[in-house]
């Protein structure tokens, strides 16, 4: 018989070996040149796409009132509090000293703060702390006693027991302006560097939007120099060990290091973008290759301790694996590039480089890896020897085959109960916890949310229907209402209103008598003590952030305790009630905000990406059914390439509760990995079935000794490199490799027992012993011959 193009393919890759590594080499290094054209993006818009609804919503709210990006100092001393002398002197130099920050465009503190009071004259406006030096303590004390009975100051730029103070500083960038961002960091960080090096017992923490912009980048760049190197060695170290060849190893390092740099390559020169979630797209493009070679070189080693030569045991290994490896590459691609329904553009360049990746891989698996297997000597054995885990699974197929029955009963009670207990879990994905508690940023915002307040906002734009209205006494009194409402409520940690400002002015208007400070029943009157004010504020103090131009709608700014998104979302519920039953239709409103879209973004995630994986799961499904030539083995695979991934948020739940962006991916992720797991055990079984006539259990005793090893050592080395990843100082990225190396574990058990038992499922009980399995490949013998 004619050899077919796979074996003419095959024996060309052997005989021109030394045209192979070249080719493979150039083409490569031609492929990686688009490396320099890679950008890192630290902004947190990269998460959201151009069309995404809650981000143009926020994009609106800022528009219409300020910028939120900002740099919070949060100072706190040892002893005393905000307004003793000490403390009110560093404030007042921190505030003139930030506007000297870089794109800042306001300066808040408690010693610039308007206070405001009233005399016969009428309204006097003065910065609430001036000239502190100067100050007596007594002076300084009624400052301080002002600060707890004004809302725009007390728990939020002094904390509820005073100890602790806050200058916040507004900054307004340039869209995508990364080097304003890195100035004004560093800025920031230099004035704080300077007031620990004059005050050794002050703490200084810096949190704010900015901060957190600049934290991706930093987490991002950690990462990269640290566990990027780390997985390499360890990956390296560990194929080594497990395979004992040097020269195998060696071809697994160039595959792993060459299918990176070309993914990234392609990745520059289609104008894809770096961000902290793509950064690991090589760590998994690493635990994929090494899964292509090991499956080859494993191949090859048996072949050799059986006693064929170097040539055959290469040719045969690659031809028993070809198959599986085309379709395992072509699944884990579909899945990678179903990411592509994420929202969030990091997550569909992470889908694409990694697809890009699987692909390089693999043409490097069939090409390269055997051709410098060729080009090195390798030793037939003498006499056949068994593997190093011949015995065990031969072993384990007998336990798989024997107890078959209840393997199945109990797999199929653990898998349901785990599938169920998988939608248990919470969704929780906060913005101020993206980052582990060891980078500076998680520990500064810790601090800030431990002892004066949390990051976790909730923006409101409320309207009065016209132009002028926000002076409308039944506007005024329907916010003070909801005010008074929110500050009752447990979530609420603190809450400005404009309704709060026209109460102080009303009651400065009238001799500071506390009877007035409540909202005044004229609108007109509103209307003066508003423009009277706003003619008194010095530059850069203005009501702009608080009031729209044509003061038709008013903002409220609601910072809440540290709690999940299900409990903000719990709270946001109530809101809208009391509104509904207590508010004008027109001032119905939803909260915006960072924390509130980056809620928003992990539940649109994971509703975009529980398509994306349907999709990809049946497309999967339908290239195995055409690969295996196989219907039943097709649907069977939808079971086995699902079950350990839901099965995985089952041990989850257990152990943790609650997920975030991280779910929307795990799918994608994992899927490679467990079709892997399934591709190699199916194309061994159908093997044995249809080549070699052999019985159901026989032909599953085959495929664990032909491919179990590989599984196996490809399980430890992917689950260990996986598990590295879940050591990342960005949270997603902790979770998606802990979740995946949770996923390999499950899905090599789940494919050991459970799909032998579902292959089983219906046959009869024997039909061929375990001695007639004999190699009765005419195939292999004619490529040998070839």
């Amino acid at each position: 018989m004619a050899p077919s193009i796979v074996d003419r393919f095959i024996v060309g890759i052997v005989r021109f070996r030394w045209m192979v590594i070249i080719a493979a080499i150039v083409a490569s290094a031609a492929a990686s040149s688009g490396v320099t054209k890679l950008e890192f993006i630290s902004h947190y818009r990269i998460f959201f796409g151009e069309q995404n609804p809650d981000l143009k919503k926020w994009d609106e709210f800022q528009a219409t009132f300020a910028k939120n990006d900002n740099v919070n100092f949060i100072l706190q001393l040892p002893e005393g509090n905000a307004f003793d002398k000490r403390m009110a002197v560093i404030v007042e130099g921190l505030t003139e000293r930030a506007w000297t920050i870089p794109n800042a465009s306001r300066v808040d503190s408690i010693s610039n703060f308007q206070h405001t009071t009233g005399d016969e004259e009428g309204l006097i406006v003065t910065d609430l702390v001036e000239r502190a030096e100067a100050l007596t303590a007594a002076e300084l004390k009624s400052r301080g006693e002002y600060s707890i009975s004004e809302p725009a100051l007390y728990k939020y730029m002094v904390s509820e027991d005073m100890r602790t103070t806050a200058v916040n500083v507004t900054i307004n960038f340039q869209e995508n302006d990364a080097e304003g961002l890195k100035n004004t960091v560093a800025a920031a960080r230099e004035i704080a560097a300077d007031l620990r090096a004059e005050h050794p017992d002050l703490r200084v923490a810096l949190t704010g939007v900015a901060m957190f912009n600049n934290a991706f980048n930093e987490s991002g760049e950690r990462d990269g120099a640290t566990l990027v190197p780390i997985m390499y060695g360890a990956v390296v170290l560990l194929t080594l060990l497990l395979l004992r060849s040097f020269v195998g190893t060696l071809a697994t390092l160039a595959t792993i290091i060459l299918s990176t740099f070309v993914a990234l390559g392609l990745a520059g020169h289609l104008g894809m973008s770096l961000a902290p979630i793509t950064i690991i797209a090589p760590n998994i493009i690493l635990t994929l290759a090494v899964a292509d070679c090991i499956h080859i070189i494993s191949a090859v080693q048996r072949n050799l301790r059986n006693g064929l030569e170097k040539f055959d045991a290469i040719r045969i290994g690659l031809k028993k694996n070809f198959t599986a490896l085309f379709v395992t590459s072509a699944t884990t691609t579909a899945g990678f590039l179903s990411l592509n329904y994420s929202d969030a553009p990091p997550f569909q360049y992470l889908g694409n480089i990694t697809a890009l990746g699987v692909l390089a891989a693999w043409i490097l698996a069939i090409t390269l890896v055997p051709a410098l297997l060729a080009v090195f000597p390798l030793k037939s054995a003498a006499e056949p020897k068994p593997g190093l885990l011949d015995k065990p699974l031969e072993r384990f197929a007998e336990f798989a085959i024997a107890f078959k029955g209840r393997i199945l009963i109990v797999g199929t009670f653990a898998s349901i109960a785990l599938v169920g207990l998988a939608f248990t879990n919470d969704l929780d994905d906060r913005f101020s916890l993206y980052f582990s508690e060891d980078l500076q940023i998680r520990q500064d915002n810790d601090f800030s949310t431990a002892n004066i307040r949390g990051n976790d906002y909730q923006e409101f734009s409320f309207e009065s229907g016209r132009p002028g209205g926000v002076s409308d006494p039944e506007y005024l009194q329907t916010l003070d209402n909801l005010m008074s409402w929110l500050r009752e409520q447990p979530e609420v940690q603190h809450v400005s209103s404009f309704s709060d400002t026209i109460k102080r002015l009303n009651q400065n208007m009238n001799n500071d008598d506390p009877a007035f400070y409540r909202i005044p029943e004229d609108a007109e009157l509103s209307a003066q003590y508003l423009l009277l004010y706003e003619l008194s504020l010095p530059y850069g103090l203005d009501l702009n952030d608080r009031i729209n131009i044509d003061k038709s709608a008013s903002r409220v700014t609601i910072s809440l305790h540290d709690m999940r998104v299900s409990q903000q979302q719990a709270f946001t519920a109530r809101m809208d009630t009391w509104l509904a039953d207590n508010a004008p239709a027109r001032m119905a409103a939803s909260p915006t905000g960072t924390s509130v879209i980056f809620g928003l973004l992990a539940q649109r995630n994971i509703d975009a990406m529980i398509v994306g994986n349907i999709i990809a799961v049946v497309s999967i499904a339908l290239m195995m059914m055409v690969t295996l030539r196989s219907v039943s083995l097709g649907a069977l695979s939808v079971v086995t390439n699902m079950v350990p991934a839901l099965a995985t948020f089952g041990f989850w739940a257990i152990a943790v509760g609650y997920i975030g962006m991280a779910a929307s991916v795990i799918g994608a992720a994992s899927l490679g990995i467990v079709v892997d797991y399934t591709v190699h055990f199916l194309t061994k079984y159908l093997n044995a079935r249809r080549e070699k006539h052999l019985s159901r259990e026989d032909a599953i005793r085959y495929a664990f000794k032909e491919v179990g090893e590989a599984l196996v050592y490809t399980s430890v080395i992917v689950g260990i490199g996986f598990a590295i990843i879940a050591y990342s100082s960005f949270q997603v990225n902790g979770q998606l490799g802990l979740l995946t190396a949770i996923t390999v574990v499950v899905a090599l058990v789940f494919d050991f027992l459970m799909l032998p038992a579902l292959l089983l499922l219906g046959g009869r009980k024997s039909e061929t012993s375990s001695s007639n399995i004999k190699d009765k490949g005419t195939n292999d013998h004619a490529l040998s011959a070839s």
